[in-house]
């Protein structure tokens, strides 16, 4: 049976395209949903969408999903960071919803940064423009990433030399496979970067992936990669919620980074609500489990061209 999705846009995002194009991009959301359309296509699977400004019809919509459909995107706009009803909606129908944001809304404005949904959703993927709804929507289907992209990929751009990207995983993450296996997985941290460099190789880009429990020894290596890569991946861990020392190390590198987290931080402890290096970051992917380093590195390929 194919597999049915909705995708819901929130409170002012029919005005996309005519609206802070340089938070929001010139895309309208019709044009956003033409291309969610043509990658559900190529991906075997039903997409509908919804808008509406009022938050009852968005509680009623989502109400109407319950037992319908196999995943919720929501870009719920404003309402993201206030609305218990629309919380309660989502955690009500039990299907899985995935929170997504145009900008980095961890580089905007303070009450911004926080999300009353995201804790009854399966992760957040925010701050990769239109392309956060693609990522979405590949982020909810359960099934192995294709090796390629139509959307990305093409020939006729690739260039003698390879584009290259670092990744790293903080303190604890070599423990993957073994540790609280419930939140995080039953795969290892070879597992991820096993796939990651099979699914970099479908690319033709490269990937090198390290791992430190050591804060320093992750600050010396972010100081070396200027110039030797195009951007960076990286899981902090616990030390996404506290080092300012990181931070700032991301922010000198002048290189397009993204934070990933594999469980959903922000249905966890009230401490690990917040990064304090998601404002350097380009856009930040939680709560896909291993697949969010697979979306990131697509994200980082598709910001940086091959």
């Amino acid at each position: 049976m194919v597999k049915n999705f909705k995708v819901i846009h929130g409170p002012n995002l029919n005005l996309l395209g005519k609206r802070e194009v340089g938070i929001y991009g010139g895309e309208s959301m019709e044009e956003i949903n033409s291309e969610v359309a043509e990658e559900a296509e190529s991906l075997n699977v039903i997409v509908e969408f919804y808008q509406s400004n009022y938050e009852g019809e968005l509680v009623t919509f989502i109400q109407m999903c319950r037992d319908k459909v196999d995943g919720i995107l929501f870009n719920a706009g404003a309402y993201t960071h206030y609305s218990i009803a629309l919380r309660d909606a989502i955690s009500a129908v039990q299907v899985p919803t995935l929170e997504a944001h145009i900008s980095n809304v961890y580089q905007r404005e303070s009450f911004r940064h926080t999300s009353v949904i995201a804790p009854v959703c399966v992760g957040q993927i925010c701050g990769f423009g239109s392309h956060s709804y693609i990522l979405g929507l590949r982020g909810l289907i359960e099934t192995k990433l294709p090796s390629r992209s139509i959307y990305i990929m093409d020939t006729k751009k690739m260039t003698s030399k390879k584009k290259k990207y670092m990744v790293i995983s903080g303190p604890n993450l070599n423990l993957l496979g073994t540790r609280k296996t419930s939140i995080y997985g039953e795969y290892s941290l070879e597992d991820i970067h096993n796939e990651l460099h099979l699914h970099a190789s479908g690319f033709n880009v490269l990937v090198e992936c390290e791992q430190f429990n050591n804060e320093g020894k992750i600050i010396d290596c972010l100081q070396k990669a200027p110039g030797e890569f195009n951007g960076l991946i990286i899981n902090a861990g616990a030390l996404a919620h506290y080092s300012y020392a990181l931070r700032s190390a991301i922010g000198a590198t002048l290189l397009p980074c993204i934070e990933v987290f594999i469980s959903n931080v922000y249905a966890r402890e009230e401490f690990r609500h917040r990064s304090v290096i998601a404002p350097v970051c380009v856009g930040v992917i939680s709560g896909l489990g291993k697949k969010g380093y697979l979306l990131a590195l697509e994200a980082l390929i598709n910001l940086t061209g091959v």
